[in-house]
């Protein structure tokens, strides 16, 4: 089939001989360059954000930077695309029930403005949250994904290494990938890593809250 019958980007063209490159000495010369280029065809994204707004986000203003670098990121999503917020402290709760982007952006915008830190940082409610909701938003043809973003270790609730990193197991079982955010060096490491790769995600650290903004525009808008 052709790239016009596809819409597809043509990134590779080869011609024998051009005003570059001619045929030379009884052979043909093959000029082949090769140019990036992105689909015009793009898979609706059913993202769930999860959220630490314990009392530590207060810190440096992290969630202050949390929330400029999540509406940014908001601001790039396609009117197809689904948004939820999960935020945990000493519990975890729906800040933003699974919301089409189209209709929705100020709305989605004014629960992003909304989040504030304060009480402890209740890892596995967040988790356990954010991947059940994630698993309600699933579609077929669609790419269904959670991001976690935390700045500390589990004070509260159920705190175990193991327990905590299952949820990566059971959110690989449901075909749902992890990518952890650690922000800061108090974060727990080992089990951001493991959630990710257990999954088939993928683990950032970010050392100043300032990065949140690069991470959101950069790697988090190449998910989708």
């Amino acid at each position: 089939a052709s790239t016009d019958a596809l819409r597809l980007p043509v990134l590779l063209d080869a011609r024998l001989g051009s005003g570059t490159v001619p045929a030379a000495g009884g052979r043909a010369l093959v000029q082949v360059s090769l140019r990036g280029g992105s689909s015009a065809v793009r898979t609706a994204s059913h993202l769930v954000v999860v959220i630490d707004v314990s009392g530590s986000m207060q810190e440096g203003d992290k969630i202050g930077a949390v929330r400029h670098a999540l509406a940014r990121f908001v601001e790039t999503l396609d009117p197809a695309d689904e948004l939820a917020i999960v935020t945990f402290s000493d519990d975890a709760h729906v800040a933003l029930a699974p919301t089409g982007v189209g209709a929705a952006r100020d709305t989605i915008l004014s629960a992003v403005g909304s989040l504030s830190a304060y009480g402890g940082t209740n890892l596995d409610a967040g988790l356990g949250t954010g991947i059940a909701l994630a698993a309600r938003m699933r579609a077929a043809g669609a790419l269904t994904r959670v991001v976690f973003l935390s700045d500390g270790m589990a004070s509260v609730g159920r705190t175990d290494a193991a327990t905590l990193a299952g949820h990566g197991d059971a959110a690989h079982a449901l075909g749902i990938a992890l990518t952890t955010v650690g922000m800061g060096a108090a974060i727990d490491f080992a089990l951001l890593e493991a959630l990710a790769t257990r999954s088939g995600g993928a683990f950032h650290y970010l050392d100043q809250p300032s990065e949140v903004e690069r991470l959101f525009a950069e790697d988090l808008r190449s998910l989708v």
